[in-house]
Order: C-alpha cells, then structure tokens, then sequence
C-alpha cells in the first residue's frame, strides 16, 4: 500500500476548473491513484480549513464550499494536526510554515512514502 498526502495546493487545483494547467494536473493524478487501488490517498484536516476558507471567497458560497469540502472528506483519509507537527515544521528547514506543517503531517503518519504538492512539480 502507497500512503500520499495531497498538500492544500493541490487540493484547491482539484476544486477549481480555473487553475489551468494544475487543475488538469491534480485530476489526472487522483484518476491514477484511484485506478491503482493500492494507493491510500490522505489530507491534513487543517489543508480541508484552507480549501474551504479560499472556495468561500472564491465561489462566494458557504454552501458551495461546504459541498467541496465533503467531497474531499469521502475521497481521502483526513489527518490531525497535532503539537508534535507544529513543533516539527518550527525545527525543519521548509522556508514556509505550512508547507513545513503538511510535511510534518505526512512524516508522521507512520509510512507515508509521498507527499502531492506544486512544490515538485
């Protein structure tokens, strides 16, 4: 079994047609994990605040971002963000906090192998 944690970016790429080309990028990417089957598909409960703080502003919506975000909720394994992650970004050398966050998130959980991020793209 592959563990992937899709960081915040990739998440809202997902979410919205108007990222071009990462829009088309994320889905082809969560179409191949899905078809593998092995691939146990994870996000950060605190990238699923994020989404849902930009989708309201983006679409104007509460409902349409509520809507998203539960759509994310049934697709991937959601994750804690704990002390020990915040701790853990403070001591990496991510030049970003949140980015340091998301990858606390995914060395933390057990055997991740990956981490979906624009970072490397």
């Amino acid at each position: 079994m592959v563990r992937l944690l899709f960081d915040t970016n990739i998440l809202l790429d997902l979410c919205n047609v108007n990222r071009v080309p990462f829009h088309q990028d994320a889905l082809d990417l969560l179409t191949r994990c899905v078809r593998r089957g092995d691939v146990e598909m994870m996000v950060c409960v605190a990238s699923l605040n994020d989404v849902y703080y930009v989708l309201r502003r983006h679409y104007g919506s509460e409902r349409q971002a509520r809507q998203y975000v539960g759509k994310l909720m049934e697709l991937f394994d959601v994750r804690p963000l704990l002390p020990r992650h915040a701790r853990r970004s403070l001591a990496s050398d991510e030049p970003d906090f949140e980015d340091g966050l998301i990858r606390a998130v995914a060395e933390c959980s057990c055997t991740v192998k990956k981490q979906a991020t624009e970072n490397n793209r």
